[in-house]
């Protein structure tokens, strides 16, 4: 295995995955996506709104955030980001999210799948 597909298989590996269910507004996520968004693997198991995720979002990130998961959910679309999150009771992480809509109902996603991969920040930010 070339040094590019390790990095990718290593990437992929420690990957949390996610669901999101649109009508209930409930975000679960297995324990990684649990550790890298910083919420107890019980709390991700019982689902979370997805206000409490954005709440974690970087402010300076947010617009972007925000704009881009508008658009996917309107448009039915795959949605990708990467922001920062200010997670509670540990250091902010910088994380890239990528998702797509698994089921569709009158144009509009209903159930949403996902994975979160998380990297270290190795310069301060600003808060």
């Amino acid at each position: 295995m070339d040094q590019l597909s390790r990095r990718k298989y290593d990437t992929l590996l420690e990957s949390g995955i996610f669901t999101y269910d649109v009508a209930l507004d409930l975000l679960w996520g297995d324990v990684k996506a649990a550790n890298i968004m910083g919420f107890p693997k019980e709390e991700m198991n019982d689902g979370i709104r997805l206000l409490e995720y954005v709440s974690l979002v970087h402010p300076d990130d947010l617009p972007e955030f925000a704009e881009k998961k508008h658009k996917s959910i309107l448009n039915a679309s795959p949605f990708q980001s990467s922001h920062r999150l200010l997670r509670k009771n540990s250091a902010p992480v910088w994380v890239t999210v990528h998702s797509r809509p698994c089921r569709i109902q009158n144009g509009l996603p209903t159930l949403i799948g996902g994975i979160i991969t998380s990297g270290k920040i190795t310069v301060e930010l600003p808060l």
